[in-house]
């Protein structure tokens, strides 16, 4: 083991014998020991993906205005660059196009309905959306 006589001493400690062994369950031989941490690997892999699937994803997209890093101070080429490279600019474009990217009534309903007056609960989902969304100002043609 090479790096187990590094002199670097993170290196040389996480790369020694007994560190290895307690990963792998104190299996010697490179197949088992290989065939351990890529079933490891798997497992772990196998619960993130359940776990991600099991998630609404929502992102927060930072831009940095300018390197600078100061304040009301825009440079415009800087801000594009990274609105494209994120795929922003891109999203953007399928949205104005026309592509659903909108939540099914049940979703709005269940998350409001409690928040709203007695007259409003008792509306069926979609009229109950049409009178949430009109109550904050928004036309039809920007809902439906």
């Amino acid at each position: 083991l090479c790096m187990s006589s590094s002199s670097s001493p993170l290196l040389a400690q996480m790369f020694s014998v007994g560190t290895i062994n307690a990963i792998t369950g104190g299996q010697k031989g490179g197949s088992k020991r290989a065939g351990f941490v890529a079933d490891k690997y798997v497992r772990q892999l196998d619960e993130l993906m359940r776990t991600l699937r099991s998630t609404q994803s929502h992102f927060v997209r930072c831009i940095k205005p300018n390197q600078q890093q100061k304040p009301n101070l825009f440079q415009n080429r800087m801000v594009l660059d990274q609105l494209r490279n994120s795929g922003m600019v891109d999203a953007v474009r399928l949205l104005s196009a026309g592509y659903s990217t909108r939540l099914p009534f049940g979703a709005l309903e269940k998350q409001f309905k409690p928040l709203c007056p007695p007259r409003f609960q008792a509306l069926p989902p979609s009229e109950f959306c049409v009178a949430l969304l009109t109550a904050f100002n928004l036309t039809r043609t920007d809902f439906l």
